[in-house]
């Protein structure tokens, strides 16, 4: 399930003689996409304390991509990272273009699973090189994620 033929670079998926391999996992999030949003204070006995007011949010993305990753080990290597994001369509008009070009932002979504990712797909998201994103209307709304990474090949036994 790739996001789309024109979002990846032309490389190599196999390698022999001890050349890098790149392995590919693809899923899809079935929710709509969700902006990460920035961190609020409030003064709390004179003093201002920060929070996030999407814990809830964060920890049902984290579940989600924790079944679709299916208890693998988070990855340590370099991640190229693909992302489209399918927004609801809106019902009070017919749409003509596809892309989706109002808020929320794209940034901000693309961080949101960034930071859900971490631990559960890859180590940290300090791993994540190349991003390939993408926002669209659809009647689908969900979150295509697929995950490139490079491993090196095992030797054979002597």
């Amino acid at each position: 399930m790739p996001v789309g033929p024109t979002l990846h670079p032309p490389g190599p998926n196999t390698g022999t003689g001890g050349l890098p391999t790149h392995e590919v996992a693809a899923f899809v999030l079935d929710m709509a996409p969700v902006q990460q949003n920035r961190p609020r204070a409030r003064c709390i006995g004179g003093k201002a304390r920060m929070y996030s007011d999407q814990a809830k949010i964060k920890g049902a993305i984290s579940t989600l991509l924790a079944h679709a990753w299916r208890r693998r080990k988070p990855i340590a290597a370099p991640v190229c990272l693909s992302l489209l994001f399918c927004m609801p369509r809106p019902k009070s008009r017919k749409v003509k273009d596809i892309e989706h070009t109002k808020k929320p932002d794209l940034s901000n979504m693309v961080k949101m699973v960034e930071d859900c990712g971490n631990g559960i797909i890859w180590r940290d998201d300090s791993l994540i090189y190349e991003i390939f994103t993408r926002k669209i209307y659809s009647d689908y709304p969900c979150v295509k994620v697929e995950v490139k990474w490079q491993s090196l090949p095992t030797k054979p036994p002597a």
